[in-house]
């Protein structure tokens, strides 16, 4: 339930001008790239492949982080084949556009390989396995903005967004491992890239006008993710808690968990018709502020 401040901070936000909501995004994503950017190059922390839970199972090393990416491989696969029936049906409810599942076939298509470069990476870890892993995953979330630059923001827009922001992400991990190969890693950029979709999602979603219902579970995905990068900080400490699960592998479940959560939105949502408009089957008809 939201405070009295909070009515009113929601309130002032719904008299912006579409003019003054993509300035306060645009300052946002200046002021990240300023946090991150003009501070010195970040190398890659070689302890970072030293997980707490090593322990080998049926011959394969790393037993529970390699097999924790299934769950990317399962949600990646049935995405894909649900983007491919929106397709084969034509025009679908569940986009903004006739072409609203390309930005997602990207982000599932980067799932699907991230399962193989993240279990590539675990089996033996090191800097040039890791940038296996990194490279589908730079695509998962670049994807993931366009997609919500196309449906918040228009068709036109999301179609410019999805090749550069993918040229940025796998740019990212390609200077990352260029400059880390010469002796002077710099991860900035990638960084940069992470916190931008995780900042920018919640923020667009909060903002923009919404196309489609259940726009909330952007920010379930979010959340979840967020619980993903909190359980690979305290790996150690999670394994220690009885030695049953390392916070690695829990990273790994609860990011599928989020790319799950996406999955069911797609399944989920409909388009929404504007007050006073004809309603047609598979919309739904919904207030004008956000969802």
């Amino acid at each position: 339930m939201l405070t009295p401040l909070g009515f009113k901070v929601q309130d002032q936000l719904m008299r912006l001008t579409d003019d003054h909501r993509h300035r306060v995004i645009a300052s946002v994503v200046v002021a990240l790239a300023f946090a991150l950017l003009t501070r010195a190059p970040i190398a890659q922390d070689q302890a970072y492949h030293l997980f707490a839970d090593q322990r080998p199972l049926f011959g394969i090393p790393n037993a529970s982080n390699v097999l924790s990416n299934l769950g990317f491989l399962i949600v990646g696969l049935i995405g894909l084949r649900r983007c491919w029936c929106s397709f084969a049906a034509g025009p679908s409810p569940h986009f903004t556009h006739p072409a609203g599942a390309f930005p997602w076939v990207v982000f599932f298509v980067g799932l699907t390989l991230t399962a193989s470069g993240s279990a590539y990476y675990h089996w033996a870890p090191s800097d040039d396995t890791l940038f296996w892993d990194r490279l589908p995953l730079s695509t998962t979330y670049t994807s993931l903005i366009a997609a919500v630059i196309f449906e918040r923001v228009g068709p036109r827009q999301g179609f410019f967004a999805v090749p550069l922001l993918l040229v940025f992400g796998v740019g990212s991990v390609g200077y990352w491992h260029h400059t880390e190969a010469a002796g002077e890693g710099d991860l900035r950029y990638y960084l940069f890239g992470q916190a931008t979709a995780v900042v920018l999602v919640p923020l667009m979603v909060g903002l923009l006008p919404a196309r489609l219902t259940a726009g909330s579970d952007y920010l379930l995905a979010i959340a979840a993710y967020a619980l993903a990068k909190l359980a690979e900080v305290e790996d150690s400490w999670v394994f220690s808690l009885g030695q049953w699960v390392s916070g690695h592998t829990l990273k790994h479940l609860f990011a599928a968990v989020a790319a799950g959560v996406l999955l069911r939105m797609l399944s989920r949502r409909s388009r929404i018709t504007p007050a006073g408009a004809l309603e047609s089957p598979g919309t739904a008809r919904v207030p004008e502020h956000r969802r």
